[in-house]
């Protein structure tokens, strides 16, 4: 077997894996540091891009403006597949320290500070997102169930 054979099987494997999760409820799935990628895992994500045009599922990646690998050629590699992009700015020492404080309840307050903190351009893992949805005001959390997603 050739690597593109393997390669084609194993998108097919993960794109069955998304098929057969989303089957019983909408899903939500994540890639993270996407402008540390090769071409090799580009391709895969943009098998799993394509997958969840199809079916309840959403995909979120992170990637940093500087070296981010999303360009044109691997938009087109999408096939249609809808696409939004948001650029985030690094929360303010209020809120940061605020949803740190919610988060770890029973220790200092500055408790985890650093991992809300970011520089300009570098993106929150999605994990903290999960985590702190809630702690928004109006925002949804990732663990409803959306009709019709």
């Amino acid at each position: 077997m050739d690597n593109a054979a393997r390669n084609g099987g194993k998108q097919a494997v993960v794109a069955n894996l998304v098929r057969g999760s989303s089957a019983t409820q909408p899903i939500l799935v994540t890639v993270e540091d996407v402008h540390w990628a090769d071409a090799l895992t580009l391709a895969h994500v943009a098998g799993i891009a394509s997958t969840v045009a199809d079916c309840p599922a959403v995909l979120v990646m992170t990637s940093r403006v500087e070296g981010d690998p999303l360009d044109q050629a691997w938009r087109a590699s999408l096939g249609g597949s809808p696409l939004t992009t948001m650029d985030l700015q690094p929360l303010r020492a209020a809120k940061a320290a605020g949803m740190t404080a919610w988060r770890y309840t029973g220790g200092s307050h500055l408790d985890g500070y650093d991992t809300m903190t970011r520089r300009p351009g570098e993106p929150r893992p999605t994990r903290q997102f999960a985590d702190f949805a809630e702690f928004f005001d109006g925002w949804p959390t990732l663990n409803r169930k959306e009709p019709g997603l």
